[in-house]
């Protein structure tokens, strides 16, 4: 190996003294192709010099071409200005002419005339416009005054509509307080021709309170169940009723009966009358204070008594003791006195009764101020019609007065154009008169600029005859830069092309010295390896020998051990597989540790076994699980639906809300 690295170093060499000259001839070449390019760049810098030379040179003569041409052309039209500027002063002058005598032909008399009779009419003008200005100010405020009788009528609408709605509100409130009278009223009103005579709604819809403040009373004293009952004038049209709502409709509704049978609405006076009960606060009965059909009416009173039960203020609560033994029953402001006398020992007791605030007659129509708001609104549309037929007459009088003013503006108008012609004659004839001044001004001598347009254009053909002479000159020079441009361009072709060739050499001489170059590095790399090699093994024939070497005198039991043995590497091969056989033949591993062995992997084998058993198990459990929870949750969810749905109802009843619902907690 070391032999071949002198070989790689002296072919490096050798190949590195043919590659320098050859590189060194490169350079050279290259620096004169530097020069003939800076050369070539100051002959093309020059030879663009004189073609801009030769370009502006050409521009001048051009434009002195264009210019002798414009000043022939300026020359003209300065001689067809000047006969066009003589033609339009002959005509000015003949239109100031004719002004002239507009003007002594006006008539001064006639224009003092005019002038009274313009004053007149503004006069006349400014009394005709003051007049509408007034009538407009009374117009917008009969609009103002219009609008707000508008906006209150629709106040007062709206009030008598919500006054009005009472029925509505009223069954609202059946619907939600007795849902069964409230689906029967619907049937009702759809079949009333099923019955003989009128059955009457639920009392809560019949009865009306005109005083909302009196409802508190009537409600205490009337049962609910009567307030939600049907009134019937006829026994069989009751009992088919209930036939039909209770057995078919399964409503849980009320009805009574009362017919002519029974005694009438008239027969049922006061006992004691209410003017001799007035200094003890009662103002009115009990049946006075509510509107309902007749024969609900004397029902009620029939039943409860309402025309004996006088209705008194806060002095009936402080004489409640003076009150006559013939009323039983009776109202203060806030409270229900309810009077018993002992048939056996003729003592009072009297038991008194806070009254609440009404829940079901809250609702009622208040009459008086419903016969008040429809008075009132009676009264504003009146007021309306009076204040747009007065509006209208108004507006007539302004469309008179407006024709009568245009018609003293357009006469105003016709006077101020025949007043204004003298100024306006005046005005053109001073316009025309600076019109000819201007004219005057642009006056000029065409045999002047005749000769003047002579003398520039003579100057203009010397001119360019020294331009032509000059870029003959130029030319000349240009062409003699443009061969030198071509020889130095040539020079350089031919030297880039030498150089081109010399590189292609160097490459190829480049390349072989980078050959030789990586052969010489490939034998160093082969001479480290080998040194290695060679002292990992030295080292370990040392440790085989105890650390002695040849060089010392105690390796001489080594060499007679090896003197023993074969002297190739494949003798000493099948030397060592005959030792190893000898070495399996001996037998004498431990049982105990293979017996052991195979039992600790049987046991492994077992383990595993029963773990997928289990696994298995498990599943099957799980599924058990699930198909039982399956068995009994449904229906036990679907019972509780149940439940919860009639415990919903009963306490919807009570207007209360109840709930029943089955609770999974964390494991369902």
């Amino acid at each position: 190996i070391k032999n071949d690295k002198e070989k790689a170093l002296q072919n490096l060499d050798r190949h590195k003294r043919s590659y320098e000259p050859l590189e060194k001839g490169i350079s050279n070449d290259k620096a004169k192709i530097k020069n003939i390019e800076r050369s070539l760049q100051n002959v093309v810098q020059e030879k663009s010099k004189r073609f801009r030379f030769v370009n502006d040179i050409q521009d001048n003569i051009e434009y002195a071409d264009q210019k002798f041409k414009y000043n022939i052309q300026e020359c003209d039209s300065k001689i067809q200005a000047e006969e066009q500027r003589r033609n339009e002063v002959k005509a000015v002058l003949q239109q100031i002419d004719k002004l002239k005598n507009d003007i002594r032909n006006i008539n001064k008399d006639s224009d003092i005339a005019i002038r009274e009779e313009i004053e007149n009419l503004s006069h006349q003008f400014t009394k005709k416009l003051n007049v509408k200005n007034q009538l407009r100010s009374e117009k917008e405020v009969h609009q103002n005054e219009l609008e707000a009788v508008h906006q209150n009528i629709q106040v007062h609408e709206t009030n008598i509509q919500k006054i009005q709605d009472v029925a509505k509100q009223r069954l609202q409130l059946l619907q939600h307080r007795n849902r069964d009278a409230y689906e029967a009223v619907l049937w009702l009103r759809e079949n009333k021709q099923r019955f003989h005579y009128r059955i009457y709604e639920p009392m809560i819809l019949e009865i009306n309170i005109p005083n909302p403040s009196h409802a508190k009373y009537v409600e205490s004293i009337i049962p609910r169940r009567d307030l939600f009952a049907f009134t019937c004038e006829d026994k069989r049209d009751m009992n088919e009723l209930i036939r039909i709502l209770r057995g078919e409709k399964k409503l849980k509704i009320n009805a009574v009966h009362s017919g002519s049978e029974h005694p009438p609405l008239s027969s049922f006076r006061p006992n004691i009358d209410i003017q001799q009960l007035r200094h003890l606060g009662f103002y009115s009965y009990l049946s006075d204070m509510f509107n309902a059909p007749e024969l609900i009416k004397s029902y009620l009173c029939r039943m409860y008594r309402l025309h004996n039960i006088p209705v008194g203020n806060n002095s009936t609560f402080n004489n409640s003791e003076k009150v006559p033994d013939g009323i039983r029953c009776f109202f203060s402001e806030n409270h229900n006195f309810s009077v018993n006398k002992s048939k056996y020992s003729g003592h009072k007791s009297s038991r008194i009764a806070e009254l609440f605030p009404p829940n079901l007659l809250a609702i009622s129509l208040n009459t008086q101020h419903l016969q008040e708001l429809q008075s009132s609104l009676q009264k504003l549309v009146e007021s309306k019609a009076t204040k747009m037929a007065s509006l209208e007459g108004i507006q007539i009088k302004i469309h008179r007065i407006e024709h009568e003013l245009e018609t003293l503006r357009s006469k105003r108008k016709e006077l101020n154009e025949h007043l204004d012609t003298q100024k306006t004659i005046e005005a053109r004839l001073k316009a025309k008169q600076s019109q000819l001044e201007q004219l005057e001004r642009g006056k000029i001598d065409p045999e002047a600029e005749k000769i003047k347009c002579c003398e520039e254009n003579k100057k203009l053909i010397f001119c360019v005859a020294e331009q032509k002479a000059a870029l003959l000159e130029q030319l000349k020079l240009y062409d003699q830069i443009s061969v030198e441009n071509e020889i130095i361009q040539q020079e350089l072709e031919i030297l880039k092309e030498v150089v081109h060739k010399k590189e292609n050499e160097s490459h190829e001489l480049l390349q072989k010295f980078e050959d030789a170059k990586r052969i010489l590095s490939d034998v160093d790399q082969r001479i480290k390896h080998y040194k290695t090699e060679a002292t990992h093994l030295y080292e370990e024939a040392k440790v085989a020998t105890d650390g002695i070497t040849p060089r010392e005198v105690r390796f001489t039991t080594f060499k007679e051990a090896f003197s023993y043995l074969p002297d190739t590497e494949e003798e000493l091969a099948r030397e060592i597989q005959k030792y190893q056989a000898q070495a399996d033949c001996l037998g004498d591993s431990d049982e105990t540790i293979l017996t052991e062995f195979e039992n600790q992997k049987s046991h492994i084998a077992s383990l595993k076994q029963s773990v997928k058993d289990k696994e298995e198990e498990c599943r099957k459990i799980k599924e058990e699980m699930d198909s039982v929870r399956e068995s009994w949750l449904e229906p036990l969810e679907t019972l509780v639906d149940q439940i919860n749905r009639k415990y919903g109802d009963c306490f919807a009843r009570l207007q209360c809300a109840g709930e029943v619902s089955l609770v999974h907690g964390d494991n369902e």
